[in-house]
């Protein structure tokens, strides 16, 4: 559901068609993330891996996403369940003036309007406010 609810939120905006992607996957992993983004329809500008060896040292990465912005891309989109940005994305999308898309603030989000709950969650950028 991650990736997708990812794509859920990219709908959300809808002059977004090119992406730089944060990971925390070896290649293999990077590879597959940015053909289902392309498959999906979008653009992959480029994908900054991480590749880190193991789940606990993926939640103590930390990843410069702003650094994927200089690639004039229309959005950031973080994926690795691993690894939590998600209190970055606000931060982020305001000093880069881009959407940021978490994926595990995106799966909360879609869950949440799949099962008709229209909470707002202000702190974690526009998708938990606005949309």
């Amino acid at each position: 559901m991650g990736s997708h609810a990812c794509v859920a939120e990219l709908q959300c905006f809808p002059n977004v068609r090119r992406l730089g992607i944060l990971t925390s996957y070896q290649p293999v992993g990077d590879a597959n993330v940015s053909r289902f983004f392309e498959e999906s329809g979008y653009d992959v500008a480029a994908v900054h891996s991480l590749k880190r060896p193991s789940e606990v040292q993926i939640a103590h990465a930390t990843g410069d996403i702003a650094a994927l912005a200089a690639l004039n891309v229309d959005a950031l989109v973080q994926v690795g369940t691993d690894l939590a940005v998600g209190d970055l994305v606000t931060s982020a999308k305001q000093s880069l003036g881009i959407p940021v898309i978490a994926i595990n603030t995106a799966t909360y989000w879609l869950a949440l309007k799949r099962s008709g709950i229209a909470d707002r969650l202000p702190g974690h950028g526009r998708l938990t406010t606005d949309f």
